[in-house]
C-alpha cells in the first residue's frame, strides 16, 4: 500500500508504503476466522527508508495495526473493507487525522 494522502500530504507520497502479511478471504477482505494467536506482521516504510516493524492483530473494535516498539507504540485503527488493488485503507491514530493508504499489490501467500 501507498500514502494517498494525510497531514501535510494532501498528494500522498509513493515512498511511504504499508505492507501487511494477512490472511484474506476470496471476496479480498482480512480473514478473522483465519487470525490465530500469533498477529499478523506489518512493515511501515517512511519516506526517508525508516522501516518501522509492527503487528496487526485484533481487539472487541476489530483490526488494529500496532507498533513493535513496546508499550509506547502508537495504535492505529484499520478502516478498510477490501484489500484489493486500487481500494483505500485507513489508518486512524488517536486524537490525530488519518493515513489513507491505497492498495496496489496483492500477492498469495
Amino acid at each position: 500500500m501507498l500514502l494517498a494522502h494525510g497531514p501535510g500530504q494532501p498528494e500522498g507520497d509513493l515512498s511511504h508504503r504499508l505492507e501487511l502479511d494477512a490472511d484474506l478471504t476470496p471476496q479480498g477482505q482480512l480473514d478473522e476466522h483465519a487470525f490465530g494467536e500469533a498477529p499478523w506482521t506489518t512493515l511501515r516504510v517512511l519516506p526517508d527508508g525508516d522501516a518501522r516493524p509492527g503487528e496487526l492483530v485484533r481487539d472487541e473494535g476489530g483490526w488494529v495495526l500496532r507498533g513493535n516498539a513496546g508499550e509506547d507504540s502508537p495504535h492505529w485503527r484499520v478502516n478498510g473493507q477490501l484489500f484489493r488493488p486500487g481500494e483505500y485503507v485507513s489508518l486512524m491514530p488517536l486524537g490525530d487525522e488519518p493515513l489513507v493508504f491505497r492498495i496496489v499489490d496483492v500477492q498469495p501467500g
